[in-house]
């Protein structure tokens, strides 16, 4: 014979359910928060090497105008190249 669940039993299956679906949202937002810490820091690496490269240019007398584009490109496939070593 099967136990059938009371209503007391369900509604402590309710609040456990809730409960762990309120920790897995809170998680899942821990998780998001630290990815765009994340992003924010790798995006700030980029920017500043970026800006290095294209003021190294500036600095060995090449013109302003694609200087940074130059060094976008430049940082790209180095990130490209790492990527395939790794």
């Amino acid at each position: 014979m099967t136990h059938r669940p009371t209503t007391a039993d369900v509604i402590a299956w309710f609040k456990d359910e809730r409960a762990r679906r309120e920790a897995a949202d809170a998680r899942i937002a821990a998780l998001e928060a630290l990815a765009r810490r994340s992003d924010l820091a790798v995006i700030r690496a980029f920017v500043s090497r970026v800006n290095a490269r294209a003021e190294a240019s500036m600095l060995a007398g090449r013109p302003l105008e694609g200087s940074h584009y130059a060094a976008i490109q430049a940082e790209l496939t180095a990130l490209e190249d790492d990527s395939h070593d790794g």
